[in-house]
């Protein structure tokens, strides 16, 4: 059994040897402490944690709301969790089958980033469009105002776009229109 092991480790080791062989000069500078090429990815930012009594922001990136009481649930869940919460301008807005019109969307995103009271966006429902957003969104706004995101399915197109082009680290989780398991 300690043959194996050793022949193990030392074959895991020669592979991760030979990787670094393989690393093209810019990472190894970058790997090194100095500073990133152009075009490199952004360091990351990490969100304050929320705590209670924070306030969080609850947007429609993506489709439209049927249940628009649904919301209202939401806001109950939450508040019943310590947190506060704040309805973007347009969540209850349609248009066709999504949650407002493009610029209206990335008008409620801009909105809940650039509000210091905010301590958290999360996305009430996922479901299809958050694509056409993401030319649109102001990414540097995003970077100075790190803020909790979270929400899943159509939203993930938002955490790989803000991840990449602001930085920020954001979180695949459940929507607030979700129901939510006991976490106290």
């Amino acid at each position: 059994m300690n043959t194996r092991r050793a022949f193990l480790q030392g074959a895991g080791l020669a592979a991760g040897a030979s990787l670094l062989g393989a690393v093209p000069q810019r990472d190894k500078t970058r790997a090194a402490g100095a500073a990133t090429a152009p075009g490199a990815p952004l360091p990351l930012v990490k969100p304050r944690a929320l705590k209670e009594g924070d306030t969080v922001g609850l947007v429609t990136p993506s489709s439209y709301i049927f249940n628009l009481w649904s919301i209202e649930n939401a806001v109950t869940r939450l508040e019943a969790l310590g947190l506060k919460t704040k309805i973007s301008k347009n969540a209850r807005g349609r248009h066709g089958y999504m949650g407002g019109s493009v610029k209206e969307r990335v008008d409620d995103l801009h909105a809940m980033f650039a509000d210091p009271s905010i301590a958290a966006v999360f996305c009430l429902e996922g479901g299809y469009g958050t694509e056409r957003l993401l030319d649109s969104l102001d990414y540097g706004l995003i970077r100075k105002n790190p803020k909790i995101l979270t929400g899943y399915s159509d939203i993930t197109g938002l955490h790989l776009a803000i991840s990449k082009k602001a930085g920020l680290v954001t979180f695949h989780g459940p929507v607030a229109m979700s129901s939510l398991p006991p976490w106290r």
